[in-house]
């Protein structure tokens, strides 16, 4: 059934991808966002994800992330529903292993369709590595990394690449990896990102003229800023980001940026991970310094905003 196979790495983890369908893989694979060829020193564990491409007579004009899930705790399985039931997925948390069931029709979704067959389901095995998922970019400054939390289409990956501009360096582009070693760390490998028209439009001098094109495209950052890359990073702060017309910054005590930030946060798994991924959030949010940012995509005006309002006061009490 599956006569297709390919390998990722990601971080220090193995996946091994099976379909019976070979442009699923080139579209997964091209739309990974992490660095699929990184040689790792050591690989911690390794992963079988299986997709099966059935035929349908949907029409799929643009993703939408609606979905819903549900945990079989006899069978300790998350299955997960995207698209009105296009995709389905399994988690399997015994075997280790992620069953997919999609539609061919989802094919087209293509940046999203990696997210949800390849990062969400990883982000339920790294917690047993004490690794956890969120919705937010991750740049550093002179040593000290900042996230910029967000849901989608709040403008993570402008803010990357305007800061980046301005000479910031990247470790994770709208989906980071955090764990806690004595201080918390933040984890990417970054690769490319996923963009949309109107943010290609805002860096025309660095990613060329195009014709408009639908739902999100992926550009390699690697290419495009090769000194800027880094793997990981030890975090300072947490912005959780707003549009706005101006770049304004508000101090927030940890409890109400944790009421913010676990809805950034992939918690639907099962019992134990839930707790375990409530009580890492809640301890960042205690060791970091924690700010609502409304920002005006004034990339100069924003660079010397952060290094102002964040950096200055490294002995602040963050109660």
């Amino acid at each position: 059934m599956y006569s297709h196979s390919r390998q990722l790495n990601f971080l220090h983890f193995i996946i091994h991808l099976h379909t019976n369908d070979s442009r699923v893989l080139d579209i997964l694979c091209d739309e990974f966002i992490y660095n699929p060829n990184a040689k790792n020193d050591f690989v911690r564990s390794e992963f079988n994800f299986y997709i099966l491409v059935e035929d349908d007579d949907r029409t799929i004009d643009k993703p939408k992330g609606d979905f819903s899930y549900v945990y079989d705790h006899e069978a300790n399985l998350l299955h997960l529903k995207y698209l009105n039931g296009a995709i389905n997925i399994d988690i399997d948390y015994t075997k280790r292993s992620v069953f997919a069931v999609i539609g061919r029709s989802t094919l087209s979704c293509g940046a999203a369709l990696g997210n949800w067959i390849l990062t969400i389901p990883m982000a339920e095995f790294l917690k047993e590595y004490g690794m956890y998922f969120i919705h937010a970019a991750c740049l550093e400054y002179e040593g000290k990394s900042v996230l910029f939390a967000g849901k989608s289409g709040y403008g993570k990956t402008t803010i990357s690449l305007g800061l980046m501009k301005m000479g910031w360096n990247l470790i994770a582009d709208d989906e980071v990896f955090l764990f806690d070693k004595v201080a918390f760390y933040a984890v990417g490998g970054p690769e490319k990102a996923k963009i949309s028209y109107k943010t290609w439009q805002k860096f025309v001098d660095i990613l060329g003229e195009t014709e408009a094109f639908p739902n999100k495209r992926t550009i390699n950052l690697s290419a495009l800023f090769p000194d800027k890359m880094r793997e990981f990073g030890k975090v300072h702060s947490l912005c959780l980001i707003r549009r706005g017309t101006e770049n304004r910054i508000n101090r927030l005590k940890p409890i109400d940026a944790f009421q913010r930030l676990f809805s950034l946060a992939f918690l639907n798994s099962n019992p134990e991970s839930t707790r375990s991924n409530f009580e890492f959030l809640a301890n960042l949010c205690r060791n970091c310094y924690c700010y609502e940012m409304e920002n005006n995509l004034d990339f100069d005006s924003l660079h010397t905003f952060l290094l102002d309002e964040l950096f200055v006061h490294p002995n602040q009490s963050n109660d």
